[in-house]
């Protein structure tokens, strides 16, 4: 008999019956295994993971609702961006907002240092992703 692994899991079990069915079937197995386990990290980039990433990376500066207001904004030596004044967010295009999110204020645009570079931390599609959730403080969504 083979060394037990795991319940019901064999190491070392040889397979006398039909060897190539058995492979086809650990073969279907593991990529059914593998894409299921990629689907929650897709699923993640889409608004929900933009909501998550907000209220984990933005909002402790942010606020909740993007109006500047977050608990860390009263000790910040410079007033924090409000991301829900739309008339302020109108005049600032989505490429300009990515490049802020991904490599800083001071790097992007010469703004505060203080707003720190996110582009080690999250993709470009989660960036984008956030561009979108910020957006929407101004459509009424949030």
């Amino acid at each position: 008999m083979g060394k037990v692994i795991a319940k019901g899991v064999l190491m070392n079990q040889t397979i006398s019956r039909a060897p190539g069915k058995a492979r086809a079937a650990a073969a279907l197995l593991f990529t059914a295994l593998f894409l299921l386990s990629a689907a929650p990290a897709e699923a993640q980039k889409g608004p929900a993971g933009a909501a998550q990433i907000y209220e984990a990376s933005c909002a402790i500066c942010h606020g909740p609702t993007g109006k500047g207001d977050g608990p860390a904004a009263a000790k910040m030596p410079v007033k924090v961006g409000d991301l829900a004044d739309c008339t302020a967010m109108a005049k600032v295009v989505d490429t300009r907002l990515f490049r802020v999110i991904k490599e800083g204020a001071a790097a992007a645009t010469k703004g505060s240092p203080l707003m720190v570079a996110w582009g080690q931390k999250y993709s470009d599609a989660e960036i984008r992703s956030l561009v979108s959730y910020i957006r929407g403080f101004c459509r009424g969504k949030r």
